[in-house]
């Protein structure tokens, strides 16, 4: 299946690269920056779909080695574990052993890690990296993630007070979740099926927890073929990230859909595969893009400390405020003010 998940170390992390000044740069003593010092690692690549964390679980009852290998070919892969034999526009993990017989341990950091719950399930562990060799990598799951640029068929724009959702691929989007994060309270609206074309929705009003979020999210997932373990862990990898205070859409994409943007190559082939990816669709609210814009105005003031708390202020807000910063940059004449957002940008 793929779901979503993660491991705490391996290729994600890593010191500041030398070369092009990121951190965690997947090109290691290879980064080679071009005139303008962008290279092939996270840091240098833009996108407009950002894949968190896509995870594939094994099931077996007796060991044995297959191929794995999955290309992306809308995008970049950027980070995984355990290591693989090549990775590009696609990974390919070569040949990995499943293990079910297992019972040593997985890397772990100190201190609690969110991602940590994705190994919560009934799949067999998995070794990597050359079984053949002495350096051996387990994990419960291979895991991957990256950044890219296709089309995605669910599109959502805000209409005066409502949200309209666009459904403009050929096929049903199982279902979503409208969720609204405000004033430390929490809706949602759940939405069936949905096929080609436009739907206008009020802004939900079904006042839930957090936890009443989840158990949806996990009934969603079960439903459309994980176990109930994995459903589990999957959302419980989110939790952290995705129920904070904003305005979002949940949605499963259809299985096509999920072969089309990641196809998979297992060899030999099992004798089921399930696979369920799940969209998250982050809205600006029009009171946060006040905000931002109030706050890029701040940072032409001639008072230190004000551009200082707008400018920190911005960076909290972190990616979310690029789109209207960009906007702003645009617009803007004045050029301080386009000095710093740029510098922000670029932060």
């Amino acid at each position: 299946g793929a779901g979503r998940g993660a491991t705490g170390a391996g290729l994600r992390f890593g010191e500041i690269c030398k070369a092009c000044g990121h951190a965690g740069c997947a090109c290691g003593d290879s980064c080679q920056p071009d005139a303008k010092g962008n290279c092939k690692c996270k840091g240098c690549y833009r996108g407009t779909v950002r894949m968190e964390t896509p995870v594939l679980y094994f099931y077996t009852k007796k060991t044995q080695r297959v191929s794995v290998r999955v290309d992306f070919p809308g995008g970049k892969i950027t980070e995984w574990y355990p290591r693989a034999r090549s990775v590009d526009a696609g990974i390919d993990w070569g040949k990995i052993e499943l293990q079910p017989d297992y019972h040593g341990g997985f890397p772990r950091e100190k201190g609690r890690n969110h991602y940590y719950p994705a190994r919560n399930t009934d799949a067999v562990p998995v070794q990597a990296c050359g079984w053949q060799k002495p350096r051996k990598e387990h994990e419960k799951f291979l895991f991957y993630r990256g950044v890219g640029t296709f089309p995605l068929p669910l599109e959502v724009v805000q209409v005066q007070g409502s949200l309209q959702l666009e459904n403009r691929s050929e096929q049903s989007i199982p279902s979503s979740i409208l969720f609204d994060h405000r004033a430390e309270k929490i809706a949602i609206s759940i939405l069936g099926p949905m096929g080609r074309g436009k739907l206008l929705c009020e802004m939900p009003t079904r006042e839930v927890t957090e936890q009443e979020v989840m158990k949806v999210l996990e009934k969603l997932l079960v439903k459309q073929g994980l176990y109930a373990k994995e459903a589990k862990a999957m959302v419980d990898t989110w939790k952290d990230h995705w129920f904070t205070p904003g305005l979002r859409v949940f949605y499963l994409l259809p299985t096509t859909a999920t072969d089309a943007i990641l196809p998979l190559h297992i060899e030999p082939r099992p004798k089921k595969i399930v696979r369920v990816l799940v969209g998250r669709m982050e809205i600006l609210t029009q009171e946060q893009k006040a905000e931002i814009g109030s706050l890029a105005t701040q940072l032409g003031s001639e008072s230190f400390e004000v551009r200082e708390k707008a400018t920190k202020r911005l960076i909290r807000i972190g990616r979310f405020a690029a789109p209207v910063l960009e906007g702003i940059l645009l617009d803007s004449n004045d050029l301080e003010i386009r000095a710093r957002i740029q510098a922000l940008l670029e932060r």
